[in-house]
């Protein structure tokens, strides 16, 4: 479904757009591969299933999500389901603030930091390189360039391949996740406002799949929007790919 505008209206876009956000409040706090997977359910116009899927998941875990989270949930259902209650939304707990993350977050994999991580900035910024390769450092890091070949790798270059040339896409960056020990790769892409992001995040982690990396997560902020603080850290972390 390409854009919920267009396909089912601005109810349509409130609901897409709703959910994403909610999906976006959610990493960090619950299974990755059940995110991906709820994820390209939103992608797919699944819509109806996913109301269940959240307030199940959440009752189990014990992962919080806000009042407004809840009706969301409550009135897609409704939306689709008249005269019935998401799956086990009463367990559901209430928080009004998204906790801080317990993650860290580095712009290079563990096998770096393990041989130079005092070298390495908190943050990398990749997009002022000269051409479009990747291992082409940008003149600010040449003090890296000795570590070109290992900053990145082939999988870094399936967003922008699959991107490129998008005028919605501002900025592709992608962090590396701590725990687990040999990290999670997390591609974070700022898009403009409208875009349809959930499309843009299955867009990607499909590519990251072909590359032959399954679990990496893709999270999809529109721009100038306030951040959960999982993103926010992540970003700090981060190794910028591009800007537009």
């Amino acid at each position: 479904m390409a854009d919920a505008r267009v396909e089912l209206g601005e109810q349509g876009w409130r609901h897409f757009s709703g959910l994403h956000r909610l999906l976006l409040n959610l990493a960090g706090r619950v299974p990755d591969d059940w995110l991906n997977h709820v994820r390209a359910m939103l992608a797919a116009g699944d819509l109806a299933k996913i109301p269940d899927h959240v307030s199940g998941a959440t009752a189990e875990l014990g992962v919080p999500l806000t009042t407004g989270q809840v009706a969301l949930l409550r009135e897609t259902v409704a939306t689709f389901f008249g005269g019935r209650e998401p799956m086990r939304i009463d367990g559901v707990r209430i928080a009004e603030e998204i906790p801080a993350t317990a993650h860290r977050f580095s712009p290079v994999p563990a096998d770096v930091l393990a041989t130079d991580g005092a070298r390495i900035p908190p943050r990398l910024d990749l997009s002022g390189r000269p051409g479009d390769d990747l291992w082409d450092l940008p003149p600010a890091l040449a003090p890296l360039d000795d570590l070109a070949t290992r900053l990145t790798d082939l999988e870094d270059s399936a967003p922008l391949s699959v991107l490129r040339g998008r005028e919605d896409v501002l900025s592709i960056a992608r962090a590396w996740r701590f725990p687990p020990g040999a990290g999670v790769r997390v591609v974070l892409i700022e898009v403009a406002a409208g875009a349809a992001a959930w499309d843009i995040t299955r867009t990607v982690q499909q590519a990251l799949h072909r590359h032959g990396d399954p679990g990496a997560q893709v999270e999809v902020f529109w721009t100038g929007e306030d951040l959960p603080p999982y993103h926010r850290t992540a970003l700090a972390g981060a190794a910028l790919l591009q800007r537009a």
